[in-house]
């Protein structure tokens, strides 16, 4: 929960410092990289979790295998950015900085890390390292928020974004340090009879959660792409900031589908289903009790602290809201579908979302800018809502 609240931080922080068409900037070059990394990453993260938890894996041959996939991932990666580097046209997708000085590697560099820690994370948990998890997200956080500030400070004009990545690689490079250290001095890899390499564990199970997890990106960050090719910078910063922040109240449901996993029982569908309707009903109320608090900080926000640039925000912010809270009510049953193994039904509601928020997309934002944005966005997140109730509702044991 702290490492979420100081994200939020660092996110208002460096919308005010920035501007809206800098911070379009920054909104689109980090979605262009942390969607490559989810390309890369192919479903790994969830696969990598549930194969290391099985006994008998021979877990020295696999992390060899990883490390080979690692190197693949640093060649395709330089071969993918240098591909955008040298079409101008594409830079509705990654922004011109890809095209500043030192920015390429910079964009390698991050890629590379975000890869690596996306899957090594899901390896510390199956080894039951949370707290070395926990406490690395946390410092990166604090930290970036630090030096930021830190940045702010110390500048007599505008911060430059470029500056703005130096410290976001620097972090990332301290954040990979303590992970490998920890997996070369501290983790034990146990030998095994079962060996299995990254290429099977993808063409087994990780495209389906490759599937799952990109779809979704999608349906959260490709109204972004929309608004940088149909409109501009500007608007895209506008309303990157008001959608970023709107996320963090998934914060909640989040937090319920966890704990909804872990509390199931195996064989006793009727009362796992119950578990799921009750927790639909506890996040609908929590998130409707705190709507005042949420909606009086955001005025503030909006409009006294991020600046009058941003005061159009505050209204995108308010209708994200509403979609939301339709959103939420998804997280128990995709929860319940991830425990019950009922994989194809999360995917089936991804693709159903995708579909409407392209569509949506392409026919309301060239007209309405932002706010055809906003629409698709709204009606992507209640195709999704109704999908995966549909399914749960015709998928009783």
């Amino acid at each position: 929960m702290m490492s979420i609240v100081l994200s939020a931080f660092s996110s208002i922080l460096l919308a005010r410092m920035l501007g809206p068409e800098a911070q379009g900037k920054w909104s689109l070059s980090n979605n262009f990289i942390s969607t490559c990394t989810m390309i890369f990453a192919f479903g790994l993260p969830s696969s990598v979790l549930s194969t290391f938890r099985r006994s008998g894996l021979d877990e020295h041959q696999f992390m060899k295998s990883l490390l080979r996939y690692f190197l693949l991932i640093i060649i395709l990666s330089a071969f993918l950015l240098c591909v955008f580097y040298f079409m101008p046209n594409w830079q509705f997708l990654t922004s011109d900085l890809i095209r500043k000085k030192w920015m390429l590697p910079a964009f390698l560099f991050s890629m590379g890390c975000q890869t690596a820690m996306s899957i090594l994370y899901p390896i510390l948990d199956a080894k039951n390292r949370f707290g070395l998890v926990t406490f690395n997200k946390l410092f990166g956080n604090l930290l970036f928020l630090l030096l930021i500030i830190f940045l702010l400070y110390f500048s007599e004009s505008t911060v430059q974004l470029i500056w703005i990545w130096i410290i976001f690689c620097f972090i990332q490079l301290i954040q990979v340090l303590i992970i490998f250290y920890h997996l070369v001095f501290t983790v034990s890899f146990q030998p095994g009879n079962k060996t299995i390499s990254v290429a099977q564990l993808i063409v087994k199970s990780g495209w389906v959660y490759f599937m799952i997890d990109i779809f979704q990106r999608f349906n959260f960050r490709l109204d972004i792409w929309f608004l940088s090719y149909y409109k501009d910078l500007n608007q895209v910063g506008i309303y990157s900031v008001a959608s970023s922040l709107s996320l963090f109240v998934l914060v909640k449901p989040r937090t319920s589908q966890r704990f909804l996993i872990n509390s199931m029982i195996v064989n006793h569908d009727q009362e796992n289903r119950k578990r799921v309707k009750a927790e639909i009903t506890k996040i609908l109320m929590t998130l409707l009790s705190i709507f005042p608090v949420i909606l009086i900080f955001s005025y503030v926000l909006f409009y006294y602290i991020l600046g009058n640039k941003y005061h159009e925000s505050f209204f995108i912010f308010l209708c994200l809201l509403f979609g939301i809270y339709i959103l939420s009510v998804t997280y128990p049953i995709s929860g319940y579908f991830l425990f019950k193994g009922y994989k194809y039904c999360n995917l089936l509601a991804s693709m159903a979302g995708l579909v409407i928020n392209f569509i949506g997309n392409y026919v309301w934002i060239p007209a309405f800018g932002i706010w055809g944005a906003v629409f698709s966005s709204i009606f992507t997140y209640s195709a999704i809502s109704m999908v995966l109730a549909f399914c749960f509702i015709k998928t009783k044991d």
